[in-house]
C-alpha cells in the first residue's frame, strides 16, 4: 500500500525538498527529499537516495605512457627505467628528486643528517633506529624515505608519517643489499617515485621505487604467457631490474 504513495522511481534525480511521497485523506502528509540526489532503490515503503559526490584519486605511481585503457577497471602504464622492490611500506606514495645520504650500504640515518636543503626530496637514507629521525624528516618535510632497515619499535611511528617510507631489506640493523644500493646510489639527482604500498602475497603488490631512465627504444610489450625453463629468474630474482608495466587499480598489479 505504501509503495503506491511514492511518486518517484529508480534513477530519478530529485532536488532538495522535492516530493517523494504524498499521503491520502483530508490532511495528506507529504514526504520530501532532504537533499539533492538520485533515487537508487524504491520498495517496501522506502526510498533510498544517493546524495553528494565522492572523488577518488588514483595516482599513476610512475611517469609513463598509457598504452591501454581497460573500461571500468583502469589503465596500463608503460615506462622504462630501474625498479627496486622492498619488503615493507607504510602505504604512502610520492615523487621527487632522489638525494643520496648513504656513504655505504651500512649507513645509518640520524637527525643530524637532515637539514632544510633536503626539503621536498626523496632521501636514500640507510638504517633508521629511532622515531625522532622520522619526525625530523616530516618537519622539513621530505617527500619520501628509502631505508635499508628499520627497528621494529619505530614501525608504528612510520605508519603515522604522511610521506612514504620504504624498507628494502628488513627489520633491525641490516645493510642495504648490493644490487639495490648500486642502482639507487648511482641514480641520485634523478626523479624517483616511491610507492610504499603494503606487500600482498596474493596480488603480487610490493612496495617499490621506480626511477625512469632514458632508453634508445621502447621496451617490447609483455607477453601474456611466459614459458618457464631451467635457469630462468623467477621469485628469487634480485630486487633491481629494468622495464616495468603496471596495471591499475593498485590492487591488481603486474611487473
Amino acid at each position: 500500500m505504501a509503495d503506491r504513495l511514492i511518486k518517484c522511481k529508480v534513477d530519478d534525480r530529485l532536488s532538495a525538498t522535492a516530493e517523494v511521497a504524498v499521503g491520502r485523506g483530508l490532511f495528506p502528509r507529504s514526504v520530501r527529499a532532504p537533499r539533492e540526489g538520485r533515487v537508487v532503490a524504491v520498495g517496501g515503503g522506502q526510498v533510498l537516495m544517493e546524495v553528494g559526490e565522492t572523488k577518488l584519486e588514483l595516482r599513476a605511481g610512475m611517469p609513463g605512457t598509457v598504452t591501454q585503457v581497460i573500461p571500468s577497471r583502469g589503465v596500463v602504464i608503460q615506462t622504462a627505467g630501474g625498479l627496486v622492490q622492498g619488503v615493507w611500506g607504510n602505504g604512502r606514495m610520492d615523487t621527487g628528486l632522489l638525494v643520496n645520504l648513504m656513504e655505504s650500504p651500512e649507513s645509518v640515518l640520524t637527525v643530524g643528517r637532515l637539514d632544510v636543503s633536503l626539503r621536498g626530496s626523496i632521501i636514500l637514507a640507510g638504517m633508521v633506529k629511532d622515531a625522532e629521525t622520522l619526525q625530523a624528516a616530516a618537519d622539513l618535510p621530505v617527500r619520501g624515505l628509502i631505508v635499508s632497515s628499520i627497528f621494529p619499535s619505530v614501525l608504528q611511528k612510520a605508519r603515522e608519517m604522511r610521506y612514504p617510507i620504504l624498507v628494502t631489506d628488513g627489520f633491525g640493523a641490516l645493510p642495504m643489499n648490493s644490487a639495490a644500493y648500486k642502482l639507487l646510489s648511482t641514480s641520485a639527482k634523478r626523479e624517483a617515485t616511491v610507492n610504499a604500498e603494503a606487500y600482498d602475497r596474493y596480488t603480487g603488490a610490493r612496495p617499490e621505487i621506480i626511477i625512469p631512465l632514458p632508453v634508445s627504444s621502447e621496451p617490447p610489450a609483455p607477453r601474456e604467457v611466459e614459458t618457464l625453463a631451467p635457469g630462468l629468474a623467477g621469485a628469487d630474482a634480485p630486487p633491481a631490474r629494468h622495464g616495468h608495466d603496471r596495471f591499475h587499480p593498485r590492487h591488481q598489479t603486474g611487473g
